[in-house]
Parts: structure tokens; C-alpha cells; sequence
């Protein structure tokens, strides 16, 4: 389905994905980004598309001034889809944890005690997903 292949592509959430227009896709040499006008909290970001590409650029060419979606599935898993846009994006661009000095290194915490990531990364993505805090991420979108 193309809904499930854009959020998967872009992470955004629900009522960002109902107030998005085809003019909003901005490309910056090889990288194309979604630019959300009213995040959480009414701010703007930009979101990096990773995935399926094409099928991102085409649902929002043909969108052109209108909305990309006109409606969005009550039953759609949005945040399921965020999650997997999380670690994927992550993955794109965590670097391997025996290269990084200590103080580039995020140790979780509680049930995850053990678990270490990459810092600079999870805060890529954590800004990407409209968060500025990387707990966030370790603790809702990463496993």
C-alpha cells in the first residue's frame, strides 16, 4: 500500500501526514527532505525521506498545491510506521559503537540496561522525528 511505503519513508506523524501538501517536498542535492509546517508544539522541521523514494517524490508530485492524503485510515499503525523509519534511519547512520570514545555513546537505562547506541545518531534521528531529546528515541522508537 502507498500510505504504508510513504510513512515508512518519511516518519511523520498523523495529523502531519493529513496537513501534508505535494509542495512541500524540497530536494538538496542528491537528498530529498519533507518540510513539515506545524509539527508537535506548532514548530517546523525538516524530515529526510529514506526507503522508498520514488514512491515518496510521486505521491506528492501528484498531490502538486493539494494534500497528499485526503484520508487517512483510522486503523493505520502511524506510530508502528514511525518506529520502523526510526530504526532504519538509524541504521543508515550510526556509526559502529567500538569507534566512538565514551563520551559519544548513549548507555540505556532500566529495562534496556546494557544496551548502548551511537549519540550523534539517535540525535539525527531524534530531530528528524520531531523530538530534541535522544531518550526519546532509546526508549520509544529503538530496540
Amino acid at each position: 500500500m502507498e500510505l504504508v511505503s510513504f510513512c515508512r519513508s518519511v516518519g511523520l506523524r498523523r495529523h502531519e501526514l493529513a496537513n501534508l501538501r505535494g509542495t512541500d517536498l524540497v530536494k538538496d542535492g542528491d537528498c530529498y527532505y519533507v518540510h513539515v509546517l506545524k509539527g508537535k508544539g506548532g514548530r517546523s522541521r525538516y524530515v529526510k525521506v529514506i526507503g522508498d523514494v520514488q514512491n515518496v517524490i510521486a505521491l506528492m508530485t501528484t498531490a502538486g498545491e493539494g494534500k497528499v492524503f485526503e484520508k487517512i485510515p483510522g486503523a493505520a499503525d502511524i506510530h508502528g510506521y514511525r518506529r520502523e523509519y526510526a530504526q532504519a534511519y538509524y541504521g543508515m547512520v550510526a556509526r559502529p559503537l567500538y569507534i566512538l570514545p565514551k563520551d559519544q555513546k548513549y548507555s540505556c537505562r532500566k529495562e534496556k540496561y546494557g544496551i548502548v547506541y551511537d549519540r550523534n545518531a539517535m540525535l539525527e534521528v531524534s530531530r528528524s522525528l520531531g523530538h530534541n531529546r535522544i531518550s526519546v528515541i532509546a526508549g520509544h522508537y529503538l530496540d
